[in-house]
């Protein structure tokens, strides 16, 4: 059997087994080892493949941000970015909702990470919406909504594991934006 064929059975499988309702864990994984049987040479090469993607210098830069993000928690610049975007957008209509997303887009600028953003705007900007009387699922909502801005501003943990597999240069990367 050609590889394109077992490409075409794995994804046979896959339907087949989502019509009849089995997880989609479960679902995907069946069809990827079907995959990976047909396709033998391909097989013998992933570990390789997998491997050769952790010996990056690059990818030191991910669990970095999570520590830059408790670091600046923890030495008060959150806080500071707090005031700072309150200042600026606090005074509108649900300002402490536009604060939020404020806050989260200039962690999003200096950390790129949204768990490292959510690390560090979630404790000052959900007591601070609570202590407003904002609802607190609305709070809650909103500020893991806005640590999703993060990513998508440079440097950022995409780019990061993009420069990492591919190869691209990550200086040139953020210089690109």
């Amino acid at each position: 059997m050609t590889p394109l064929m077992g490409a075409g059975a794995a994804v046979l499988l896959l339907c087949f087994l989502l019509i009849i309702r089995i997880p989609m864990l479960i679902s995907v994984t069946a069809a990827v080892f079907l995959n990976i049987y047909f396709s033998g040479a391909w097989a013998l090469s992933l570990p390789q493949t997998m491997m050769s993607g952790l010996g990056r210098f690059v990818l030191i830069a991910l669990p970095l941000f999570v520590l830059a993000g408790g670091l600046m928690n923890s030495g008060g610049i959150s806080g500071r970015l707090f005031d700072f975007a309150r200042a600026i957008v606090g005074s509108l209509r649900g300002g402490l909702a536009h604060v939020n997303v404020v806050t989260s887009m200039f962690f999003g600028g200096m950390i790129g990470s949204s768990t490292a953003d959510l690390a560090g705007t979630g404790s000052i900007v959900i007591p601070a919406m609570k202590d407003a009387k904002y609802p607190a699922d609305f709070s809650a909502a909103l500020t893991a909504s806005s640590a999703g801005i993060g990513p998508m501003i440079p440097p950022s943990s995409p780019m990061i594991l993009y420069s990492a597999v591919t190869g691209v240069s990550l200086g040139a990367l953020f210089l690109a934006g």
